[in-house]
Order: structure tokens, then sequence, then C-alpha cells
């Protein structure tokens, strides 16, 4: 900030502190680049067939919802009992 008070006009977008690694060493940018091109590959694969096994997926988070009601229920009504 003081930099642009000093020199009269300030710039616009100043640079990144990072900006230099990013030159000197590419390697992260593109790991990460190539494995999310990967996984965007592999849903797009998944999703092509999704109509298949939509209903069990569906069918199996219905149950495993249930199943975890039904205990919380069960220790909620359980803690709640007077011996």
């Amino acid at each position: 900030m003081t930099r642009g008070i000093v020199n009269g006009k300030p710039r616009p977008f100043p640079p990144l502190p990072c900006h230099g690694n990013i030159v000197r060493w590419p390697g992260p940018i593109l790991v990460v680049a190539g494995a999310g091109y990967l996984f965007g590959h592999a849903v797009g694969l998944m999703l092509h067939d999704a109509h298949r096994y939509e209903l069990v997926l569906l069918l199996g988070i219905a149950g495993a919802g249930l199943i975890v009601w039904a205990v919380r229920k069960g220790l909620h009504t359980s803690s709640n009992a007077r011996p």
C-alpha cells in the first residue's frame, strides 16, 4: 500500500508472493490438474450409467438413515427411562 503512496500511482494488480514458486516448479500444479482431470473423467463414466444403480443407491442411503434414526431414538428413550 505504501508503495502506491510513495510512487504516486498504485499498481492495479500486484503480483502474488508465490509466483516465483509456480514458475520454478510446476510439478504440484500438474499433479493437481491431472488428478482433477482423471477424477472428472471417472465421475463422467459413473454418471453415464447412473440410471442403472440410482434406485439402489437411494434406497441404501434411506435405509442407513432409518437405522441411524432408530438407534438414536432407542438410545434417547432408554436414557430417559427411570428405574
